[in-house]
């Protein structure tokens, strides 16, 4: 049964239309009145809506009213929408103070008397909708409940340290326990090579996953109703543990009840299937994090996720609302994914630092299915399958299978019939050219051409989607230049690069104000970042740089707020050719460093980020022959990867300087390797103080490639 995400939408929408822009803009548009009477009964219906899908499912006509008023927020958001696209029109205007400009936006479709009848119009439209919607809702009986009382409660997630005398069960499972407790993932029966866990083991796991220790002895209840929750878990160890995860912290016996009670434990069940329980897990989630969970769908089983590459997703959906007013999305993105790490949807987690890397199950994957059919829609082939009266198509990712779309009339049919696209992903497409018609989608936030490479330009008027946050054209090799009026795109927050110019201009990219990560693949010809550039990208965050065979600096003097620094494969860089006097202060916290064979230290500029370095990764630098005694400068320095560097001997005598290091790992350094070794080692008394020492290949070390290749950095171990 399809879900609904009406509470996010509705609350998403209030905020909107809570905000000064809103309010200026209806006022100046003489349409106040109409908003604030939507604005109320939205507010209204939003108080009974979370009743309404408790009740969903015993009361069927309530899915159909759901979905109208779901329907009537996306509508409305779009016309919310049409409001944010003038003023960014006019911001743009203003900016570029261009006569033609000028006059071209007076005689399109965009000029003030036009939008403000079409405003007008679809503003009653949407607001004498609801009223209807809002009056046959009254029928129902449903109860105000203002608040999603589904909080997540936020724990700690490892088990390293587990007690075994606080294990219950028999003595000779305390083992298998412990060990289940441990692992990064469960995979539990019916599906693996484990067996149930004994109806005593699963109870002790779901209170090891319900409860802080000694926490369920205040709770003889909720453990008495805890173990009828278990018998319907069938021994199956994921089901426990996410069944467990969801009711952490919740100390109230009728949310408890309701979970024991529900009527998806009475689906006909195979003996092993785990469906009800991760159901029933979801539910117990806040609608903000079961509507950012449905997302998963879109993706293929046993993929790998980046914390930057999911929350991105999110955020051009505007799903990601910061509960403290005004967090990075980056950040409030990773806030979801470790309330979802910890119900324990997630599995192979590695934290990097400043990036998470994860899997989902095969079967918590399949929930996503579950939960998303009918609200999303595959292309399952070349031939469109989207139905015509998909109006409210929000997203089309289209490579299937590794073949991306090949047919320009299928595109324009695309443009002209859905709109309101916010994500359009042609990745692995074999388009020479894109259609001026492109700009007709100026609710688009996010759009990807990766790996084309047929197309040569992009149209100018790609410019005009001044609503783009994300724009990646990575590995389109054939790509001559970047369009003009790059500038233009003043909402960009992320833009990747293929090109074959060998200099960027800096005035493009010194006009966008809200640039976060910028990267450059395969960028053969280009030789400087910005020449001669003036003017900070005060707002860069991320640098990534990766195969530009003919690049010789790096303007990090212009970056003031570089957080993450990625150099990989550079034939021609030398990042010591920096001048240090220009880089006072650096607030660099993760720094990764690839096959640049012209490294034989490290920059003497790291030192400049000696108070904000956390990550320090080091890869296939086989001319790197020393590190530098300033190395025990990074105070906050918590994890030092170096991996196959096999001219690096040693140490700094003062590395035991580094007390903050808690992961150093050290693989395809020989002689460096040896002399590590745990207790034997001449250097282990440098380094027995860290917390996680590993010599050789590790678990972690496979992740981070893994992850690294999501990025799109295709490394050799």
């Amino acid at each position: 049964m399809a879900e609904y995400f009406v509470f996010e939408i509705a609350e998403s929408l209030l905020g909107k239309l809570a905000s000064n822009l809103y309010e200026e803009v209806s006022r100046a548009f003489d349409l106040y009145e109409d908003v604030q009477s939507f604005r109320d009964t939205l507010s209204i219906v939003k108080g009974v809506l979370l009743d309404a899908e408790e009740k969903k499912n015993k009361k069927h006509v309530l899915r159909e009213w759901l979905r109208q008023i779901q329907n009537v927020c996306l509508d409305a958001e779009d016309v919310l929408d049409g409001f944010e696209c003038q003023n960014l029109r006019k911001r743009v205007l203003k900016a570029s103070g261009s006569t033609r400009m000028k006059v071209n936006h007076f005689f399109s479709s965009s000029n003030s008397l036009v939008f403000r009848f079409r405003m007008a119009h679809q503003i009653k439209n949407v607001r004498r909708r609801l009223d209807k919607i809002a009056a046959d809702g009254n029928k129902f009986g449903l109860e105000r409940i203002e608040v999603d009382n589904r909080l997540v409660q936020r724990r700690q997630m490892t088990y390293s340290h587990v007690d075994a005398s606080g294990v219950i069960g028999r003595e000779s499972d305390r083992e298998e326990i412990i060990k289940l407790l441990m692992q990064p993932h469960l995979r539990g029966d019916g599906y693996g090579d484990q067996k149930g866990l004994s109806e005593e083991n699963c109870l002790s796991l779901f209170l090891k996953w319900a409860f802080r220790e000694g926490e369920e002895k205040e709770h003889p209840n909720l453990v008495d109703i805890g173990k009828e929750i278990v018998k319907k878990c069938r021994g199956v160890p994921l089901a426990v543990k996410t069944s467990g995860s969801s009711l952490f912290s919740i100390f109230d016996s009728e949310r408890w009840e309701i979970m024991r009670d529900h009527e998806l434990w009475n689906l006909k069940q195979q003996e092993d299937d785990i469906l009800p329980s991760l159901k029933l897990s979801y539910d117990q989630m806040p609608s903000y994090l079961r509507h950012c969970f449905a997302f998963f769908s879109l993706y293929p089983k046993d993929f790998g996720f980046t914390s930057a590459e999911i929350a991105n997703f999110w955020a051009t959906l505007g799903l990601l609302r910061s509960p403290f007013g005004s967090q990075k999305i980056e950040n409030v993105g990773k806030l979801y994914i470790n309330e979802l790490h910890s119900r324990s949807f997630l599995e192979d987690f590695e934290d990097f630092g400043t990036v998470y890397y994860f899997k989902l199950h095969d079967l918590v994957h399949d929930l996503s299915l579950y939960v998303a059919k009918e609200e999303f829609l595959m292309v399952n082939s070349h031939t469109s399958n989207i139905p015509k009266q998909s109006r409210g198509v929000r997203t089309i990712i289209f490579p299937v299978d590794g073949v991306g779309v090949g047919s320009e009339s299928l595109l324009e049919t695309w443009i002209k019939r859905y709109k309101y696209l916010r994500h359009l992903d042609l990745s692995n497409s074999s388009l020479a050219t894109l259609p001026n018609s492109i700009a007709e989608l100026e609710h688009l936030r996010a759009f990807s051409l990766d790996n084309n490479c047929k197309i040569k330009r992009l149209p100018n008027s790609f410019c005009k989607l001044q609503n783009l946050e994300m724009l990646s054209l990575r590995r389109c090799l054939g790509l001559e230049t970047l369009p003009k009026g790059l500038g233009m795109l003043i909402s960009l927050r992320k833009l990747y690069i293929t090109t074959k110019q060998s200099i960027l201009s800096e005035d493009d990219f010194a006009s966008l104000n809200n640039l976060h990560t910028l990267i450059f693949e395969y960028c053969d010809n280009l030789k400087f970042l910005f020449q001669g550039a003036e003017a900070q990208l005060s707002s860069l965050e991320v640098l990534i740089i990766q195969s530009c065979g003919s690049l010789e600096s790096l303007p990090l003097h212009i970056l003031p707020k570089l957080d993450v620094l990625i150099v990989t494969r550079c034939v021609m860089l030398n990042l010591s050719l920096n001048s240090e006097t220009a880089i006072q202060r650096l607030k660099m916290k993760y720094l990764h460093i690839e096959q640049c064979p012209r490294q034989q230290t490290l920059p003497e500029w790291i030192q400049a980020a000696s108070n904000t370095l956390r990550t320090l990764i080091i890869l296939n630098c086989h001319c790197l022959e020393v590190l530098p005694e300033w190395l025990s400068t990074l105070t906050q320095l918590k994890m030092l990867h170096i991996v196959n560097c096999p001219q690096l001997l040693d140490f700094p005598s003062n590395m035991h300087c580094l007390r903050a290091l808690e992961d150093l790992i050290i693989d395809g350094c020989p002689e460096l390797g040896r002399k590590c070794e745990p207790r034997s080692g001449e250097y282990w008394s440098f380094i027995a103080h860290i917390k996680c020492v590993s010599i050789g290949k590790t678990r972690k070390m496979k992740l981070l490639f893994q992850m690294l290749s999501r990025l799109g950095l295709n490394c050799t171990h």
